[in-house]
Order: C-alpha cells, then sequence, then structure tokens
C-alpha cells in the first residue's frame, strides 16, 4: 500500500472516529430534508445532545475532497476540543436542571439563525457542512439553555406568587374554620338542649302512657281474675255434675254385673261369662273406683276429658253386660226347656223304673231260688240259648227290645240317606268335619272338652257351628241331623270301646252328657253297644243250622277280615279285648253319678242285666271277659246301690257260674277266667271293690 492510501485512509478514519461519536446519541436523531441537509424547522424533534448530533451514514467523500496533514489534525483536535468542551457544559447543566418550556420567540430567533447560518454553508463541500452544522446545533443548545434558565425565573416568580396566593387562602381557611367551629359548636349546643328538652317531654309523656298501661292491666287482670275464678267455679259445677253422674251410671253398672252375676250362678256349670267380658268388668270397676276416689279428694282432677272416658267405658260396660244377659237369657230358656224336658223324662223314667223294678224284683227272687236250688245241687250243665230263653221269662222282652232299637236305627239311617247324594256330599262332609272334633278327647284339658261338648250340642240342637273358618249346621234339615246322630252314635262307642281306651271315662262321661240333652241318641249310643257286644243285652247268640261264619261272626260281634267266605276271624285274643272295653264303657255309663235329675241309663240296668247273664249258659272267654269288665267298673256302684243283695250275688258267681265257665273253657279263653277269680278271690278277703280309675262323676 502506497504512503498517499495509507494518509488518506488515516483521514478518513479519524473523520469517522468523531462521526461515529456523534451516531451514539440516546435523544434521537436529526431529521434531513430532501436535499439532504438538516431539517431544522421540525418542532417536534427533540434536542439531541453532544452524544448524538445527528445521523451521519448519509455523508459522502467527495472525488476532490481532501485534507493536508497538517489541516486535517488541526481542525480534527480543534472539533474534538469544542465537541468535548460543550458536551461536558452540557451535562454538567442537565445534572441541575430540568429542560424549560421554550417561549415562541426564542424558539423563532433560534430557527431564524440556524436557518441564516443554514444559508452561508458552502453546499459543496459535505464534510465542512456537517461540521458547521454540528457547531449550529451546540449553539442551539447554549440558545436552549439560557430559554431554560429564563424559563426558570419565570417559574420561580409565580411560585412566589402562587405561595403568597395559598398561605392568603390558608389564613382566609383558617379564619372561616375558626368561625365555622364556634357557630357549629353554638349550633351542636343548641340542639343538645333542645333534644334534652324533647327527651324530658318524652320521657314524661312515657310515665304518663306507663302509668295508664299499668291502670289498664290491672283493671284487665282483675276481670281476668274474676273470669279464671268464675271458670273455675264453672269447672267445679260441671266436675260436680260429671262425677255424680258416673256415681249414677257407675252404681248402675254395679247392679247390673251383681245381676248378671247372680243369674249366671243360678244357672250352674252350664252359664259363664266370657274371659274377656269378665276381665273387662273387673278392669273397668277397679279404674273408675280409682277414678271417682280421687275426683272426690280433688274435684278438678276430673277434667272434661276424663269424665268421658269414663263415660264411654260405662257405656261400653252396659252394651257386653247386655251381650251377656242375651246370652245368660238363652241359656235360662234353655235350662228351663232342659229342665221342663227333664221332668217329663223323670216321669217317663219312673214309669220305666216302676217296671224294670218288677221285672228286676222277679229276676232278684229267680236268681235267689236258682242259687238256692244251685247250692244243693251240682253245677248245671250248658244250656242253648232256646232253653234258656224258655227259662227265663224276660228273655223275650230283651229280644224285642233290641229289636225297638235296631227299628230307631234303621229310621235314623233311612233319614240320613239322602246325605249320600252327590249334591249333599259338600254338606256331607263338612258335617262329618264337625263330628270328627270328638276325636281327640282327653281327660288333660277339660276345657277344650267341655268347649267341644258345647258345639255338639249347639249342632243337635240346629244352631250352625265354626269349623276350619266355615259354619255348619242342621236346622231345617232333618236329614243332616239324623245323618249327625247316627255318626255320633257310632264315633263314641267306636272310640270309647277300642280306639281311645286311655280316655274311656272321658267318653263315657260325654256319651252321658249328650244322653241326658238328647235321649233319642242315647238310645242309638245303647243300639251301637249291643251291636259290639250282644251279651251286653245280655244275649247269647247260638250259631244257626246253614248259618254262615260270616254271619256267625257278626251276630256275636265278632269282625270278619274280609266280608267274603275266603276271609278269616278277627284274632280272638283282639275280639276278647274289644269285648271287655265294651262291657267297661257300658259299665261306666250305668255307674256315672248324677248331681241333677235322674240317670238316663242308671245302675239298675246293671242290676237288671248281672242277674240275667248269670241266668245264660256261659261262653268260653267271653262271658269271663263281659263279666270282669263289669265288676271293675260298676261293681262299687252296684255295691253300694244294693250292697248286701249284691254281694249274694257275687257268693252265687263264685260258688256256682264259675264252675260253669270252667267246664266251658277252652285255651284262648283260660287267661280271663283266672283274672276274674282272681278279682272274685280278692273280693272275698276284703270285702269291696275299688272305684275305677277316673272314678264315677262325670267330668263335664
Amino acid at each position: 500500500m502506497s504512503s498517499g492510501d495509507t494518509t488518506d485512509e488515516l483521514e478518513t478514519s479519524s473523520l469517522f472516529t468523531v462521526l461515529g461519536a456523534l451516531r451514539s446519541s440516546r435523544k434521537g436523531k436529526l431529521k434531513y430534508d430532501r436535499n439532504g441537509r438538516i431539517d431544522l424547522q421540525d418542532d417536534t424533534s427533540e434536542i439531541c445532545d453532544l452524544k448524538n448530533v445527528g445521523d451521519l451514514e448519509r455523508v459522502q467523500d467527495s472525488n476532490d475532497f481532501s485534507f493536508s496533514q497538517e489541516e486535517e489534525n488541526e481542525a480534527t483536535q480543534t472539533a474534538c476540543d469544542a465537541v468535548d468542551s460543550d458536551i461536558s457544559k452540557f451535562q454538567d447543566s442537565n445534572k441541575t436542571a430540568d429542560p424549560p418550556e421554550r417561549t415562541k420567540k426564542s424558539k423563532s430567533m433560534l430557527k431564524l439563525e440556524i436557518q441564516q447560518n443554514t444559508e452561508v454553508a458552502d453546499p459543496v463541500s459535505p464534510a465542512s457542512y456537517h461540521i458547521k452544522s454540528l457547531y449550529y446545533q451546540l449553539e442551539q443548545l447554549r440558545l436552549e439553555q439560557d430559554c431554560k434558565k429564563g424559563s426558570e425565573d419565570i417559574i420561580r416568580d409565580y411560585r412566589k406568587e402562587f405561595e403568597a396566593k395559598i398561605r392568603l387562602i390558608r389564613e382566609e381557611h383558617e379564619i372561616k374554620h375558626e368561625t365555622y367551629s364556634k357557630e357549629r359548636a353554638k349550633r351542636i349546643e343548641e340542639q343538645q338542649e333542645k333534644q334534652e328538652l324533647e327527651r324530658k317531654k318524652e320521657k314524661d309523656e312515657m310515665i304518663k302512657v306507663l302509668n295508664q298501661l299499668n291502670e289498664r292491666a290491672a283493671a284487665q287482670s282483675t276481670r281476668v281474675t274474676e273470669k279464671i275464678a268464675a271458670a273455675i267455679r264453672t269447672e267445679k259445677l260441671a266436675a260436680s255434675s260429671s262425677l255424680q253422674k258416673i256415681q249414677k251410671l257407675y252404681k248402675d253398672y254395679t247392679d247390673k254385673i251383681n245381676d248378671l252375676q247372680q243369674k249366671v250362678r243360678s244357672l250352674g256349670n252350664q252359664g259363664s261369662i266370657g274371659k274377656e267380658n269378665q276381665e273387662f268388668f273387673d278392669q273397668s270397676q277397679q279404674n273408675i273406683s280409682l277414678l271417682m276416689q280421687e275426683a272426690e279428694e280433688n274435684l278438678q282432677s276430673l277434667t272434661e276429658e276424663k269424665a268421658k272416658t269414663a263415660q264411654k267405658t260405662l257405656a261400653a260396660g252396659f252394651e257386653k253386660i247386655q251381650q251377656e244377659l242375651s246370652i245368660v237369657g238363652d241359656k235360662t230358656r234353655e235350662a228351663l226347656e232342659a229342665e221342663r224336658l227333664r221332668e217329663q223324662q223323670e216321669k217317663e223314667e219312673q214309669e220305666r223304673k216302676r217296671a224294670e223294678e218288677e221285672a228286676v224284683a222277679r229276676a232278684q227272687q229267680e236268681a235267689e231260688q236258682t242259687a238256692a236250688a244251685a247250692a244243693a245241687a251240682p253245677p248245671p250243665p250248658p244250656q242253648s240259648a232256646e232253653s234258656s230263653s224258655r227259662e227265663v221269662p224276660f228273655y223275650s222282652q230283651l229280644a224285642q227290645k233290641v229289636e225297638v232299637l235296631r227299628k230307631k236305627q234303621n229310621e235314623c239311617a233311612e233319614a240320613a240317606s239322602s246325605m249320600v247324594e252327590q249334591r249333599n256330599m259338600h254338606h256331607r262332609a263338612k258335617l262329618a268335619k264337625a263330628v270328627g272334633i270328638i276325636n281327640q278327647l282327653n281327660s288333660v284339658n277339660s276345657s277344650a272338652n267341655r268347649e267341644k261338648l258345647q258345639k255338639i250340642i249347639s249342632l243337635l240342637n240346629g244352631k250352625p257351628i265354626t269349623v276350619s273358618d266355615s259354619q255348619v249346621g242342621t236346622e231345617n234339615n232333618p236329614a243332616a241331623l239324623a245323618f249327625v246322630k247316627e255318626m255320633l252314635a257310632s264315633r263314641l262307642v267306636s272310640l270309647g270301646s277300642d280306639k281311645q281306651v286311655a280316655n274311656m271315662a272321658v267318653y263315657a262321661s260325654f256319651i252321658f252328657s249328650l244322653w241326658i240333652h238328647f235321649p233319642d241318641l242315647g238310645e242309638l249310643i245303647l243300639f251301637r253297644l249291643y251291636d259290639t257286644c250282644p251279651y251286653l243285652v245280655p244275649l247269647n247268640p247260638q250259631r244257626q243250622e246253614g248259618q254262615s261264619d260270616v254271619d256267625y261272626c257278626k251276630s256275636i260281634g265278632r269282625k270278619w277280615r274280609d266280608s267274603r267266605e275266603e276271609g278269616a276271624p278277627e284274632n280272638f285274643d283282639l275280639y276278647l279285648k274289644r269285648m271287655g272295653n265294651a262291657s267297661r264303657l257300658y259299665s261306666r255309663i250305668i255307674a256315672m253319678q248324677v248331681r241333677q235329675g235322674s240317670h238316663p241309663h242308671g245302675i239298675q240296668h246293671g242290676w237288671y242285666w248281672i242277674c240275667a247273664l248269670l241266668s245264660l249258659p256261659p261262653v268260653s272267654g267271653t262271658t269271663a271277659t263281659i263279666i270282669l269288665g263289669f265288676l271293675e267298673t260298676a261293681g262299687n256302684a252296684m255295691l253300694k246301690a244294693y250292697n248286701r243283695q249284691f254281694q249274694k250275688v257275687l257268693n252265687y258267681m263264685i260258688q256256682n257260674y264259675i264252675p260253669c265257665i270252667e267246664a266251658v273253657t277252652e285255651d284262648g279263653g283260660i287267661g280271663a277266667l283266672s283274672l276274674l277269680k282272681k278279682f272274685l278271690e280278692t273280693f272275698v278277703k276284703t270285702g269291696k271293690i275299688n272305684q275305677p280309675e277316673g272314678g264315677t262323676l262325670c267330668h263335664f
């Protein structure tokens, strides 16, 4: 590189160094017009400081522009010193003062001077132009500084004037405030005095109003007290009236209950007050008695509600009493009817008893004659039924009696035959279910037994009864009534002598109770007993010529396992057991003690039967079994009724009839004969016969 090129390069770099310092302005850049000159006419452009005096990027070196080394150095140094000096002054002035507003006059002068200086500038040399522009700019800054100082003086004058005005305003304000405070304090004082007067006036008025209210309250209290006293007197009068009414009702209530109880007691065992109603009567009497006692001690305790409750309770009690009286009335009518029937039966029984006593006397006389003859002669040989019937005069009467009973049973069966028809099957089933309640009688639950007896009596009287949530009855239905009687007779004999032997005493009492109320039913039961055991008549059926095994077994009460001839007869031991139980059931019935009235089939029939039986030839096993059953159950009652006469009969039996039984006894009857002989030996030793198990009193 040549020395000339080096010099140009240094000169250019020195100029660019100055221009670079001018380009780094923080305030903004100068604006240029279209000709490349600085636009100083724009009022909106900011005044830049010396660190940024314009945008010099457009400065271009002309081809003929050149500086000598000395000129360049001198001009550069001079420009730099001036710039540094002005920059320092400008920075110092900016630290102590805020830029003031420019006045229009100074601003116009500045623009004029810059414009004049700009017109003098040489337009040919850009570098000179720019350097001069910098000086113009510095001059502009100085002018601005002068404007700033002038503005500060003006502002200072304005401030002093403003502070003076402020002090004046403050003094005036303080005077006004003091005046206002005094006036306000005066107004407050006047207002307080006025309020105090108003409060005093209000207080006086309030006291006056309170006095008036107290007077009114006192008057009202007096009126209320009088009303309360009047109400209390009214309540006491009402309570007293209610108490008197309750006492009167209670007295009537108690009298009616006593009357009811007296009527119930007059019915004896047939009358009783329902358990629920009796509990209601007892509880209501106790509650109302306590209520009246409390009311007598403190009348105010009897409130209207309590009085109404007591009256309702008494009303309900009167209704229940009326119900019970209606029931008692029905039972009384039934008892009167039963009493009428009983008297009628007693008359008939007396007539029948006279006839039977005559027959018994004849039988007893003949038995004594037979016993006297037997004592002197050896035991008689077994006799046939035909020969015995000729020797016993009343045998034909017995057979006739059985035929009469059979006829009644056939009539009953014929009357009940329509119940077998298909249209009556449902009613028949319900009746059978109603009769079926007798299947489970027992000696433990006597109340249940009585309830069942009452249902059966109601059913026989035509009243409906409830069975399994449905009602069934026999009213206005003779066929249904006949069916019930026939079924009852058959069931009772079967249960008492075969299927429910352990409860035989209960079934005997049940039969006895029904027999008292329904004599026709008793005759049907008696026929069923005779049909079960013909020896209870007594009869001694003999096998007829040409008679089949089935017919012969039926005639002596022995069951046949098959209706055809190919079947077999009932086991002999079972047969003897049934005969003995039938004898015990029959003996219990005739030995039953009667509390009132007469027995429908009493102990005299036992004397008649035993005397008639001893006139018949014995049968192996059967005769010993039925005699033992009779003596075990009715022997005690017979001793009490006939005493020495019955002892004579027993002695005759031991001495004369037992040998006859021994003569005909086969293997199957040895056990029964041994038991009979043992029983008679005990009687001979002790001279007495014990009561049967369960006694002879009726269970109902």
